[in-house]
């Protein structure tokens, strides 16, 4: 996987590099506008290192057969969840701007995933820049098992980046979310990890 990796990083560089990448600077405004409130209910890494607080209607879980420190969100009828993690395996030159690192970011982000789902990835939107009120990210969204919609969300905060992957779950038994649901919940969480970082607002009283 390592070796992988290196191989995309150095691809994508020189693609950004040789002039060829689309218009890198151009930030759009969000596609999609946060949720107004969040509930009471904070969620918290496993490693405590980030927090967020949780959508209503929503639930936060573990990966049990990993021990990456990551949050998963997952709505109470497991028709949408949302995974948050911390970047750290890539090493990119440290004179990129804040702008070239996210976009390039999101291209290996979206490099992996059109590996892991290989026929059954289509892709619906390049990866983007664009603001909301609390900063700038970079996202993409696409398809894959033919009926899952996907949005991957890449943010830097204080020098600390995060990949934020939503997903339509293929649980057949619940009604399916909007993906206008989906998304907005996903942009909360993601203003709201903004926040709590900002703040350093982990509360001592979650275990």
């Amino acid at each position: 996987m390592k070796t992988t990796s290196f191989c995309l990083i150095f691809v994508v560089i020189i693609y950004f590099f040789n002039g060829c990448a689309p218009v890198r600077y151009t930030i759009s405004r969000s596609l999609y506008e946060p949720v107004k409130t969040l509930s009471n209910e904070q969620a918290v890494s496993p490693q405590k290192t980030f927090s967020v607080y949780l959508p209503h209607g929503w639930f936060s879980t573990m990966d049990k057969d990993c021990s990456c420190d990551e949050l998963w969100i997952v709505k109470e009828n497991y028709s949408g969840v949302v995974k948050i993690s911390e970047i750290k395996e890539y090493q990119l030159p440290k004179d990129l701007i804040l702008e070239e690192r996210l976009l390039i970011l999101a291209e290996l982000s979206l490099g992996l995933n059109k590996r892991k789902f290989g026929e059954y990835f289509s892709l619906i939107r390049k990866p983007s820049l664009f603001e909301s009120e609390r900063g700038i990210f970079s996202d993409y969204e696409f398809i894959f098992n033919s009926r899952q919609t996907a949005r991957v969300v890449i943010i830097q905060i204080s020098g600390r980046v995060f990949e934020v992957f939503a997903y339509s779950s293929d649980y057949t038994t619940s009604p399916r979310i909007s993906l206008l649901e989906l998304f907005s919940i996903h942009q909360s969480l993601i203003e709201n990890l903004r926040d709590e970082m900002a703040n350093g607002s982990i509360r001592r009283d979650v275990n």
